[in-house]
């Protein structure tokens, strides 16, 4: 269900940007507070797996690669079997989305 639900916010946000110039593109990194309960959930999830999987992020970025080439885009730590996994979604030169489970190590 995140797969669907990135894939389509993705697809969102590039239809809803494709007519702003490039310098209006650029990502603004903004701090943003939890204070849902939600949020906040998800967010100790995904630190615990990250903590657990005893693994760097560009090292999970490099593993997903090195399987699927294109550009990872998007990178979810997720719990499988009780082990530390990442859910990631590349797009492939081709214009498609692949999704892949990498397990650490």
């Amino acid at each position: 269900m995140t797969s669907r639900f990135l894939l389509k916010a993705f697809t969102t946000f590039s239809h809803s940007h494709s007519s702003t110039s490039e310098k209006e593109q650029q990502w603004q990194p903004k701090r943003e507070v939890f204070e849902d309960k939600e949020h906040v959930t998800r967010a100790a999830v995904q630190l615990t797996v990250l903590r657990r999987a005893k693994t760097t992020l560009p090292a999970i970025i490099a593993k997903a690669s090195s399987k699927q080439p294109g550009t990872v885009y998007s990178l979810v730590p997720v719990a499988r079997d009780k082990k530390p996994a990442f859910e990631v979604l590349v797009a492939t030169p081709e214009g498609k989305t692949v999704p892949l489970t990498i397990y650490p190590g």
